[in-house]
């Protein structure tokens, strides 16, 4: 369910920033070019898909973008600034936060303890958590997302939906601009991604930059406002005309 796109989407300003990117990696004892990204622009208010074949480079630019993996060359640059993500933390610190396909949730803990985790409000003995506070926060929290999940409920009980959302949920906490969805859908039903679509489109149209990765055409042609097709380490296409794009498009240029 592709979000509208309306006339203030014309002025959108591009947040994130790829230039001349590339990634060596040894195999064999020899080394090799394996990924080399020329230049990419996201934009606030927008829902970008990156796909193409297994190998592609989907996870490589997710982990160089979320700091989990440094590049050889180029630069990464959020609002025209050039950033040295060495870490996940730094790339929080940027804006950019990931949200990976394995979630980084502690099941016995609550929803609530899960969002605010390392980051809970003291209480007046600075020892002590607040916790009427942090559920209290917590709820805003899904409010805001129109998320209704009891967030004294412990993570366990959850469906792996519900997971997803308190895994979004914990990414907000710090202010991101940047979301990348690591196959956000994969493995749930339809009605629950259908839930997952409509907080990623009201996300995008709060401002953020959502970028998802998805390996699933009718996802790709369904959700997103462009496409950007990967193959072997380099952006073999971007589809702008979205509405008009078909499976074959996107798989030609994905085995291009």
């Amino acid at each position: 369910m592709r979000r509208e796109i309306n006339a203030d989407d014309e002025r959108r300003k591009a947040l994130l920033g790829v230039r001349g990117l590339r990634k060596r990696f040894r195999e064999h004892n020899r080394e090799r070019l394996l990924f080399d990204i020329e230049r990419i622009e996201i934009a606030t208010h927008g829902a970008y898909v990156l796909t193409g074949i297994n190998g592609a480079g989907k996870s490589t630019l997710m982990k160089l973008l979320g700091g989990a993996a440094r590049p050889d060359a180029g630069t990464i640059e959020i609002d025209g600034r050039a950033c040295d993500l060495t870490s996940p933390q730094d790339a929080r610190r940027a804006g950019i936060a990931v949200i990976y396909q394995e979630f980084n949730l502690v099941p016995y803990l609550t929803v609530g303890e899960n969002i605010y985790l390392g980051r809970e409000p003291r209480a007046a003995i600075p020892a002590f958590v607040d916790f009427k506070k942090l559920y209290a926060d917590a709820q805003q929290v899904m409010d805001k997302l129109k998320v209704k999940i009891d967030v004294r409920a412990p993570v366990h009980t959850l469906s792996v939906a519900q997971q997803q959302m308190v895994e979004i949920a914990r990414n907000l906490i710090g202010d991101c601009h940047v979301l990348i969805f690591d196959e956000p859908t994969r493995g749930i039903d339809v009605g629950a991604k259908y839930e997952i679509y409509l907080l990623m489109n009201e996300l995008a149209a709060r401002g953020k930059a959502i970028i998802m990765i998805s390996s699933e055409l009718p996802e790709v042609l369904g959700m997103s406002d462009r496409i950007l097709v990967l193959h072997e380490g380099r952006v073999t296409g971007e589809i702008t005309d979205v509405r008009n794009a078909t499976q074959e498009q996107i798989m030609g240029l994905a085995i291009a």
